[in-house]
């Protein structure tokens, strides 16, 4: 019943939101007796980012770019493990976001279940990614993100990156 939404809607800026129905939203000050604030509530930099992302997100399609984008990064991944047998590392994707876990082929549904291993793993992959030019977040315990600006091209040389591991 309640929405609450966070750096997405600023395209990375400190902004969030919190949505839900007037009997609800009501409580908030300053018709309700909840006191809500924070340093950076309403920042007017933050508010412009965040106007620019949801007119940006409504102007290029933004659904059915991830929607494509994603079938791909699927397609292009699995032929990649079918190539690359012998590396080991999963892959799970829900729209924008996806995870990788290398050191194992079964996909870890929670941070606890990743294998100390992998963690151990990833490190290589991580220097040996930006070495290609290809950048992901410097722990194996992070997600990453499609993105308007990541095009078909990305991806492609992302898995030839992994694939001359």
């Amino acid at each position: 019943d309640i929405g609450t939404y966070g750096k997405i809607l600023g395209g990375g800026m400190p902004i969030g939101a919190i949505a839900a129905k007037a009997e609800f939203m009501d409580h908030l000050a300053p018709n309700g007796s909840v006191y809500q604030a924070g340093t950076l509530s309403g920042n007017p930099i933050a508010m412009a980012c965040g106007l620019a992302t949801l007119k940006e997100l409504r102007k290029k399609d933004f659904y059915t770019h991830i929607k494509d984008l994603g079938q791909h990064f699927d397609t292009s991944i699995a032929n990649l493990q079918k190539e690359r047998e012998d590396l080991p590392f999963s892959f799970s994707r829900i729209d924008s976001l996806f995870w990788f876990s290398f050191g194992s082929k079964e996909t870890p549904k929670t941070p606890d279940e990743i294998d100390k291993n992998s963690a151990a793993a990833y490190k290589d992959v991580f220097h040996h990614l930006l070495q290609s030019g290809v950048y992901l977040a410097p722990s194996a315990y992070e997600v990453g993100f499609l993105s308007l600006a990541h095009t078909k091209v990305d991806i492609d040389k992302f898995c030839k990156a992994i694939k001359n591991l």
